[in-house]
């Protein structure tokens, strides 16, 4: 897979909860880039790329943002 395909893998796992997709839209394009960065960094351990995954989401979901001095 190209990078752009796998970036994509984790934009569609977001859509998937509306909610999760609203509030994802509305954060700085800056903390996408490194939250997505982030998570994708982890690809090559399945396990970390899930949990990282599922923290994303879960944080999203509730509209908060996470790792940086908000």
């Amino acid at each position: 897979m190209k990078q752009v395909e796998l970036l994509q893998e984790i934009l569609d796992t977001l859509k998937q909860d509306p909610i999760v997709w609203k509030n994802f839209q509305a954060f700085p394009e800056s903390y996408k880039q490194i939250r997505v960065g982030f998570i994708d960094g982890a690809r090559k351990r399945p396990e970390e790329f899930e949990k990282r995954l599922r923290y994303f989401i879960k944080m999203t979901g509730k509209n908060k943002r996470f790792g940086m001095v908000q």
